[in-house]
């Protein structure tokens, strides 16, 4: 059984003096510690709120639109309005995130910023049994600091920005593998937590523990086979469950991910598999290098963990996955908090074996290693964060002053805040503000862009090109997508660029036959036809020329910019 290794300090017991015994010096210290781990990424979250406003990647409002739904309607969907579907990767961070959301009666950028601030408390959470873990291996400020890198690293703070569930995921595969390594039944307390965080989690462990299986000594193989028949069992009912409550077997987002522009087929498909394999090595070259040679030099004395077996399991998921759609850090960001706990592991077990003061450094010095090399992999990823956060303070100080590009006397004519929760947010209203002219308790709307629309708006049926969210193109791709089109037969449509190339839809005969392209509160749209006519006859619409227009300034005008939409002289309409 392994057991934490008791600190010196504090098993002295002091009498009554004059000094402050060194048991109560320590004891405040590991206060401190683990105050400061839990304490610094909330206040991050916070400051990078306040910097970064509402403007963080939509998708991380994605999973919080479910959430949100799921606890005001009882439904698993994206708004009020939308179709039961699983299309959040992460069932358990909708929950957790929707229920704070309803609980607390949150808007809109409060809704936003309480996804962040649960994303932090799980990084914080994280770095507190990080540092309770390395004191096995650590000397206490030897521990403290490296925890403190881990929670301070910028990357993770990203992922805290867009208000997403990869901190969840490291804390809750973090926790497992320290209760499965001390025998203790908590381990099997926190399999669905696991398993309910990412649907790929289901993935890791099977291979985790099939390899521990095989590799485990007569002692350990029995737990390990009793965890992964747990976790079969377990994969099982939630794969009853999907089957029966979403008539899916497979979760929407990977339906949706085996489609282009996600994936590609052939000599590009194998590119991104490759490089998907790069991606893991470029984060975790150290401990895929480091760890082999320590069991090579350990020789009989060295033990293989679950967290060793992890690395392979990523690594495996990498190829099969290939390159992620996101920021390159983000798949395997997990990864790194179990990964530095099978560092100090095999590093802890040569170092024993040497007796050395020298090697003894060595655990700490492989692990600030693994930090290094995650952090040079992730400098990328960082810089997306770090320009994400500017283009945030930017767009937050110009809304406050945001004029039509139009006219300057209506209020609702913005410019546009790119691919964020709250361009979307505008964006939906607008919808939702067209319902109403049209008299439409529900209005359908296709637009590739969804999780601020579906976090702000419960009357607009969103039709998701973007498959994410649409449980029919999911499956059938975008083959026969002309026909589909005049099945939902929308009330709205908004593409722009690569959904526009994917899907065709300029292409779509029942798109050039009932669509009529217009602009209304700056945004670039396709009104049905019946629908356009009524506005003409109620003279709440005019025909115009779009060169009155600068496509460059017009919310989505992006398509007619770049040539991808031809639009004729007198097609236009300019509503009101």
């Amino acid at each position: 059984m392994t057991v934490d290794k008791p600190n010196p300090d504090t098993s002295r017991d002091d009498s009554a003096g004059p000094h402050v015994s060194n048991a109560i010096l320590t004891r405040y210290g590991l206060f401190v510690v683990y105050t400061f781990l839990m304490t610094l990424p909330v206040l991050a979250a916070l400051v990078i709120s306040h910097v970064g406003g509402p403007y963080s990647w939509d998708d991380g409002a994605i999973t919080l639109a479910f959430g949100q739904t799921l606890f005001a309607t009882g439904e698993f969907a994206l708004n009020a309005s939308s179709p039961r579907v699983e299309g959040s990767s992460s069932l358990l961070f909708a929950i957790l995130s929707g229920g704070v959301v309803q609980g607390l009666a949150l808007d809109f950028n409060e809704a936003v910023i309480s996804s962040r601030v649960i994303s932090a408390i799980f990084l914080g959470a994280t770095s507190c049994l990080l540092f309770h873990i390395l004191r096995r291996y650590l000397s206490v400020p030897h521990a403290a600091l490296i925890s403190a890198l881990y929670c301070l690293l910028p990357v993770h703070y990203a992922e805290v920005f867009n208000g997403m569930e990869m901190t969840a995921f490291a804390f809750f595969l973090l926790v497992y593998f320290h209760f499965l390594n001390k025998r203790h039944l908590v381990a099997l307390v926190v399999l669905p937590c696991v398993l309910l965080i990412r649907i790929e989690a289901g993935f890791y462990l099977l291979v985790v523990l099939a390899l521990a299986i095989w590799k485990a000594q007569p002692l350990d193989r029995a737990r390990f086979l009793q965890h992964f028949g747990a976790t079969v069992l377990m994969l099982l009912a939630l794969q009853l469950f999907r089957t029966l409550y979403f008539d899916s077997f497979v979760p929407n987002t990977i339906l949706a991910k085996m489609h282009p522009p996600y994936s590609a087929s052939g000599l590009r498909g194998i590119e991104l598999k490759f490089l998907g394999l790069m991606d893991f090595l470029k984060h975790y070259a150290v401990p895929v290098i480091t760890i082999p040679v320590l069991f090579f030099l350990t020789g009989p004395k060295r033990r293989v963990r679950p967290e060793h077996l992890l690395i392979i399991a990523f690594g495996l998921f990498a190829i099969l996955s290939g390159r992620n759609w996101g920021y390159d850090a983000r798949m395997t960001l997990s990864l790194l908090a179990p990964a530095i706990v099978g560092v100090a592991a095999a590093s802890d077990a040569l170092a024993e074996k040497g007796k050395s003061a020298t090697l003894s450094l060595l655990p700490a010095a492989l692990i600030l290693l693994t930090i290094a090399g995650h952090s040079v992999g992730s400098i990328g990823s960082v810089r997306q964060f770090l320009s994400a956060l500017a283009t945030g303070a930017s767009y937050s100080e110009f809304s406050e002053m945001d004029v039509s590009n139009l006219d300057p006397t209506q209020p609702y004519s913005h410019g546009f805040y790119g691919v964020t929760p709250d361009n979307y947010r505008i964006t939906g209203e607008a919808v939702e503000a067209m319902a109403e002219r049209l008299d439409l308790p529900v209005i359908k709307f296709v637009v590739p862009d969804v999780g601020g629309l579906g976090l702000c708006c419960d009357t607009v049926a969103v039709i998701d090109i973007a498959l994410l969210t649409n449980p029919v193109l999911a499956k059938q791709g975008y083959a026969g997508f002309d026909e589909y089109l005049s099945k939902v037969a929308p009330d709205l449509i908004q593409t722009h660029e690569v959904w526009s190339l994917v899907t065709g839809m300029y292409d779509s005969r029942y798109f050039q036959e009932n669509f009529t392209p217009i602009i209304f509160r700056n945004n670039f749209m396709y009104l049905r036809n019946d629908h356009a006519e009524t506005l003409l006859s109620r003279g709440d619409a005019t025909r115009t020329s779009f060169r009155a227009f600068d496509f460059g300034t017009v919310r989505y005008g992006a398509d007619v910019s770049n040539g991808l939409y031809s639009i004729t002289e007198s097609s236009l309409l300019q509503v009101r």
